[in-house]
């Protein structure tokens, strides 16, 4: 039998002369890139690499932290707890106001109008170029990595009972699950209140003569305490659950940004990682 050799040479020239072509390509299509990423200079936000690195790890670390707690640490559900065991005079008197019963229609509104207010940010970065568009994109990621990962942790830590489980119609499903303890704080509030607070914040400081700033805060804002009361009014939160969770989004919506202005002296705070021979962490630095 003949066998046949095939000579791979010229193939294997091939792979090296485009393997030398790529690396001698690669600082030019770098620094490209890199351009791609830089906003235009009157541009009021920077990106810099620590900042980013220790806040993307802090949002990673809470959101971490959350997941391990849902896995590691089991909570007494409503249904095992007992529903005759829950009795509505030891609400607190301003959520006992307002609790109401499980409603199946304002649990699917609230939550098709919770992910269009996280577009509230879409007007800051109509018509921009790439750097500026991946700018906001990365302060907003943070932002809801942040809202989100610091939420999932608290509700672990202050395990409270869903409004819906003091009702006797309640589906018992919902009464069976670890979400049956997840009512503190709002993650829906929290969210919505983050992007209409960031979306207000950027697009204020990036057109603060604009006359749409203030539809903008009247949209976004509206929609987010629409949402905060659709979740209260289908007996999913209390009265503070949202409260407490609109107030940490705001927080979140307007620290993100402040931190990553231009102008250093407009600065109020500044934050950077820590590293010391005891671990990590973070450096907050105040004006």
């Amino acid at each position: 039998m003949r066998r046949y050799r095939y000579d791979l040479s010229p193939v294997r020239r091939l792979f090296a002369t485009v393997l030398i072509l790529a690396l001698a390509a690669a600082p030019a299509a770098a620094e490209t890139f890199r351009e791609r990423l830089r906003p235009p200079p009157e541009f009021p936000y920077q990106l810099e690499a620590r900042r980013e690195a220790a806040l993307i790890a802090t949002g990673l670390g809470f959101t971490v932290t959350g997941f391990a707690l849902d896995l590691f640490v089991e909570r007494t559900t409503a249904e095992e707890y007992g529903l005759e065991n829950l009795n509505k005079d030891d609400v607190f008197f301003l959520d006992r106001m307002t609790m109401q019963p499980y409603s199946e229609l304002g649990q699917n509104a609230a939550h098709a109008l919770f992910f269009v207010t996280l577009l509230s940010p879409l007007p800051t970065i109509v018509n921009q170029d790439f750097g500026t568009m991946f700018t906001i994109g990365m302060m907003y990621g943070q932002t809801l990595m942040l809202s989100y990962g610091v939420k999932e942790t608290v509700l672990h830590a202050v395990p409270r009972f869903r409004p819906q489980s003091y009702y006797d119609d309640t589906p018992a499903e919902l009464n069976r699950g670890q979400g049956s303890r997840k009512s503190f704080p709002s993650g829906h509030a929290a969210h919505t209140f983050a992007a209409a607070t960031f979306a207000t914040t950027v697009f204020s400081t990036m057109y603060p003569d604009s006359p749409y700033r203030y539809a903008l805060a009247a949209g976004s804002y509206g929609m987010a305490t629409t949402v905060a009361a659709l979740r209260v009014s289908a007996g999913r939160h209390f009265l503070t659950d949202v409260l407490a969770g609109a107030a940490w989004g705001s927080f979140v919506g307007w620290f993100v940004p402040r931190l990553h202005l231009t102008d250093r002296t407009e600065r109020a705070v500044d934050v950077a990682p820590l590293v010391t021979p005891d671990g990590f962490g973070l450096m907050l630095r105040l004006q």
